[in-house]
């Protein structure tokens, strides 16, 4: 806590976060920073998802894998690849 007490209170640490809390610029380049964080954090949610499926539909309909990813349409053959060895790695 100390650490953070005294970073808070730097005055070039000050003078960096006062640009990015005060000026039209900063907040435009926060903003597109966390939009860029959001966006990687729901694609990775949303493979993680896609994989959840595939392996549910594997246990459950005892589906192969290639058939599961067609009954999903899961056509993409980088996201069908990715799938395939996350499914063989056991995640």
């Amino acid at each position: 806590m100390i650490i953070y007490y005294n970073m808070a209170y730097s005055k070039s640490l000050a003078e960096g976060i006062r640009q990015y809390k005060e000026t039209e610029e900063g907040r435009d380049h926060m903003s597109e920073a966390v939009e860029r964080y959001a966006n990687r954090k729901a694609k990775k949610s949303e493979k993680k998802t896609r994989l959840l499926d595939v392996k549910n539909l594997m246990e459950t309909m005892s589906l192969s894998i290639d058939q599961a990813l067609d009954a999903l349409k899961i056509n993409e053959e980088k996201e069908r690849e990715m799938i395939i060895k996350a499914v063989q790695r056991g995640c």
